[in-house]
C-alpha cells in the first residue's frame, strides 16, 4: 500500500478492517483523504459499491467528496449522500411497501411554510396578545418556524423542544401552532425539509419490527462530521444499521456549529459508542 503518501495515524484508519470505529480528527489533519482510502481498501477488497454507505453532512461536501473518490478509486464507488437525500430514499421505499402515507416529497416553499405558520399563529395566539404578536409579525414567524424545525430534530415531542430550548411562557402557545402546522401539513400531503428524515423516524420509532425491515443492508455505515448530527439522525443511523455491518463516525467535538439545530457533541462523545462500541482513532 505504499505510495499513497498517507501518516501512520491515517493508514491506520485505511487499513481498518472490520468492527466499529470512531475517528476523533481536528480540522487538517487529513481524516478525509483517510476515509478516502479506507473506502478504496474495502472496494479493493471486494466489497460491492452498493454495500457501502457515506454520509456527508450538507450537499457541498457531499459532492467534493464523491469527487474525490472517483479520482481515486477504479471502476464503481458508492454513492456519496447527505442525511436528507437517505431520508427521501427511505420515505420512498416505505410509501411503496405502504408503510406511510403517500406524499408529496418535493420540500413545500418557504413562503407557503411561513404563510401557513402565520395562519396558525393567529388561530393559537392568545387573543389579548394578537395585536402586539401582529406588529411584530415576521420575527414571530421565524421563531414560530425556528420551533418547528428544532421539534423535528428529537424523538420526544413539542414539550420536550419547548423545554429544552427555554422558551419563556409567552411562547407557550408555540406548542399548538407545531401541531396546527403540522396537521394541515398531512391534510396536504406534503413535507418540509425536516420531514424528509422526521417522518420516517417517527414511524420507525414506533414500530421497531418495521423498522428491522429497512437495516443490516450495508456493510459499512460511514458518518463525517458527526458532531453535527441530532438525535432523529442519530435514530436514522441506528435503524440503517440494523443488526449487522460497521458504523465508521469521524468527527471533532470541538468544532460542534449547529448547535441551534439540534446537535450535540454527546451523539460523538457518548451515545456513539453506546450504541456502536468502537475503535478508536486519534489524528
Amino acid at each position: 500500500m505504499g505510495g499513497n503518501n498517507l501518516t501512520s495515524e491515517q493508514q491506520a484508519i485505511a487499513d481498518h478492517a472490520g468492527g466499529h470505529a470512531k475517528i476523533i480528527a481536528v480540522a487538517g489533519s487529513g481524516k478525509t483523504t483517510a476515509l478516502l482510502h479506507y473506502i478504496k481498501n474495502r472496494l479493493d477488497a471486494g466489497i460491492a459499491p452498493e454495500r457501502l454507505l457515506v454520509l456527508m453532512y450538507n450537499r457541498s461536501a457531499r459532492e467534493d467528496f464523491d469527487r474525490r473518490l472517483r479520482q481515486l478509486a477504479e471502476g464503481s464507488t458508492p454513492a456519496v449522500h447527505t442525511f436528507h437525500s437517505v431520508g427521501y430514499r427511505l420515505y420512498q421505499r416505505m410509501i411503496a411497501n405502504d408503510h406511510i402515507a403517500a406524499a408529496n416529497l418535493s420540500p413545500l416553499p418557504q413562503s407557503t411554510i411561513q404563510l401557513q405558520i402565520w395562519k396558525a399563529i393567529e388561530e393559537c395566539a392568545p387573543t389579548h396578545e394578537l395585536e402586539e404578536i401582529r406588529a411584530r409579525k415576521q420575527s414571530e414567524i421565524e421563531a414560530a418556524e425556528f420551533f418547528i424545525d428544532y421539534t423535528k430534530t428529537i424523538l420526544s415531542g413539542d414539550l420536550s423542544a419547548f423545554q429544552e430550548l427555554k422558551l419563556g411562557d409567552e411562547y407557550m402557545y408555540f406548542l399548538q401552532v407545531f401541531r396546527t402546522f403540522e396537521a394541515w401539513r398531512r391534510s396536504q400531503n406534503a413535507v418540509t425539509y425536516a420531514d424528509l428524515i422526521y417522518d420516517p423516524a417517527m414511524l420507525l420509532s414506533m414500530d421497531e419490527e418495521m423498522a428491522e425491515q429497512y437495516g443490516s443492508y450495508y456493510e459499512d455505515i460511514l458518518v463525517d462530521e458527526y458532531q453535527d448530527i441530532n438525535e432523529i439522525q442519530h435514530f436514522l443511523l441506528r435503524v440503517l444499521y440494523g443488526k449487522t455491518g460497521n458504523v465508521i463516525a469521524i468527527g471533532d467535538p470541538d468544532q460542534t456549529i449547529y448547535e441551534w439545530r439540534g446537535s450535540k457533541p454527546d451523539f460523538l462523545l457518548t451515545f456513539f459508542d453506546g450504541d456502536f462500541p468502537p475503535r478508536i482513532f486519534i489524528t
